[in-house]
């Protein structure tokens, strides 16, 4: 109930959201990338 008053104030809410979705994808292209920089599977060729 305190947090009511505050969703009176759309520009909390949304940068809120905002920077938790631009975390998330900044989480996701970093682990993409470590991914991608580890993969054993780049340099095996299995023929």
């Amino acid at each position: 109930s305190q947090g009511t008053s505050q969703l009176e104030s759309p520009w909390l809410v949304t940068s809120v959201v905002g920077a938790m979705v631009a975390i998330l994808l900044m989480v996701t292209y970093v682990g993409e990338a470590v991914r991608e920089a580890f993969d054993p599977k780049k340099f095996a060729y299995y023929e």
